[in-house]
């Protein structure tokens, strides 16, 4: 086995555990209240191991989410419009126990404005492909608006008890957005 492959391993265990590190203690207390010492006794490794692959708290999330992101293009059907959603809500069903233990803090807002950045990224990116033509203002318009139809299926999803699967939730989302955007480009015109 060469060193780079090892090292890759290596790599990608630390930064496991860093990520679940925090995730974990977010799920304990405010995330406002976390500090890197924290998050390195947890992820039993040193401080200057961290500082190697991350440069402070924000970054393990900021890097977090890319990799979620990276992850649900890779497993979005091409071809499909808002194809992220499903995938995306399937991401979320694997972590829902996680996702309702923080919906309960105040932590929940910082973790609804990080898919609210993913989901406009991917949103943009799916309107410009399918509409080339559409204004930008009206595109910005549709980000908005169906980034906050998408949160809040999700968001209804982890209230209570409901074990929603991803299949229903991207319905859900799919009956509201879709008549909703083409409504919109529609008058657009």
């Amino acid at each position: 086995m060469s060193d780079n492959v090892r090292l890759d391993r290596r790599v990608r265990r630390t930064r496991f555990a860093v990520q679940e590190a925090l995730i974990g203690l977010m799920v304990e207390k405010e995330y406002e209240t976390i500090t890197v010492a924290d998050i390195v006794e947890r992820a039993d490794i040193v401080r200057s191991t961290f500082y190697m692959h991350y440069a402070d708290k924000e970054d393990v999330l900021r890097q977090g989410v890319e990799y979620v992101r990276a992850w649900v293009e890779h497993n979005t059907p091409r071809g499909v419009r808002f194809g992220f959603s499903e995938p995306l809500y399937r991401h979320t069903c694997d972590v829902r126990p996680t996702l309702r233990a923080v919906a309960g803090r105040q932590s929940w807002s910082l973790m609804q404005s990080l898919f609210a950045r993913v989901l406009g990224e991917l949103i943009r990116d799916d309107l410009r492909r399918a509409h080339a033509n559409a204004n930008a203002d009206t595109i910005e318009t549709l980000v908005h608006i169906v980034s906050a139809a998408w949160l809040s299926v999700l968001t209804w999803s982890l209230a209570g008890d409901r074990d929603i699967g991803a299949d229903e939730m991207d319905r859900l989302f799919r009956t509201f957005a879709l008549p909703g955007v083409d409504a919109i480009l529609a008058n657009a015109r």
